[in-house]
């Protein structure tokens, strides 16, 4: 059996629907970090949905402990491997436990992604950074935004210990052995025993990889899943693409793939009367360094 996890929050809710859209006959756990989306996902009562908010974490651990002398980016990155652990003891034994950031989108079925996850125990995807982008390396060879653990003793002794890791340190600050929850997979593959890799060439594919790909229709068809980082609505019709900090080589072949998962996301605001809440300077700071580097879309 698998089962699906993300987080998500009030200025999160668009990307969350649009993922989840894709998983409707599996089992998905959301944690959601604010009551805003707390209360819109439990309003809409997805059959194959079931919400958590951060007081039901209280049995695993002091929210509050965790929040103090954090940043808030370094509490969401704690709490992942938390929520995870807590989860993964309520499924079935032998069964899997899928996290994936809220801005993924699947451009295949998720079919594709479960054929490879049916041996092993713990899953990943390499950053596999292109040659403009190897200088991120220092934020860690596998990419958090996606994670798989079999339960069993190889999947407990990893998530366990990753959740131990985040807890003692998971700040926001990148040294030769910690970047927030994310450079302790780097020991994954070392430290326990069936770690999988997967196929670098279709699974999470995102700006910092995707020059790599020889750009042609064929490949394209192959991506199962694309990672959206740092895509940011300002407006409910401008969208800030986050493009400019990977250094692409061919922008206008990528715009194609933004602007249909742009559309789609729209849509979702439209239906659900979503409200993008930037605050005026920040919307402004945003817009000005989107066109000083041409990294606006308009849909």
């Amino acid at each position: 059996m698998y089962n699906f996890c993300s987080i998500t929050s009030a200025n999160y809710i668009h990307y969350t629907i649009s993922l989840i859209s894709n998983l409707r006959n599996e089992k998905i756990y959301i944690l959601c970090l604010d009551s805003f989306s707390y209360n819109f996902f439990l309003k809409k009562k997805y059959k194959n949905l079931k919400i958590f908010f951060l007081e039901d974490l209280e049995s695993e651990i002091s929210i509050n402990s965790i929040r103090a002398n954090r940043s808030n980016l370094e509490f969401i990155f704690t709490i992942k491997p938390i929520f995870l652990y807590f989860i993964f003891k309520k499924i079935r034994s032998n069964s899997k436990l899928i996290y994936l950031d809220a801005d993924i989108y699947f451009l295949k079925s998720v079919n594709y992604l479960k054929k490879n996850l049916r041996l092993n125990s713990i899953f990943l995807t390499e950053h596999n950074f292109s040659i403009n982008n190897e200088a991120k390396e220092i934020f860690g060879k596998y990419n958090a935004g996606f994670v798989a653990f079999k339960k069993d003793s190889n999947g407990f002794k990893a998530l366990k210990w990753w959740r131990k890791k985040c807890i003692y340190r998971c700040q926001f600050k990148v040294t030769n052995h910690y970047f927030a929850d994310q450079k302790y997979l780097n020991i994954f593959p070392e430290k326990f025993k069936k770690v999988l890799v997967l196929n670098k060439d279709i699974f999470n594919i995102a700006p910092w990889n995707f020059d790599k790909l020889k750009k042609n229709h064929l490949n394209l068809l192959k991506i199962v899943f694309f990672h959206f980082q740092g895509l940011r609505f300002i407006t409910n019709n401008i969208i800030q693409l986050g493009l400019s900090d990977y250094s692409l080589e061919d922008k206008k072949f990528i715009k194609k793939i933004y602007y249909c998962y742009c559309l789609r996301l729209k849509k979702i605001i439209v239906k659900n009367n979503l409200i993008v809440n930037i605050n005026f300077y920040q919307k402004i700071k945003l817009t000005i360094r989107g066109l000083l580097k041409n990294d606006l879309l308009l849909v």
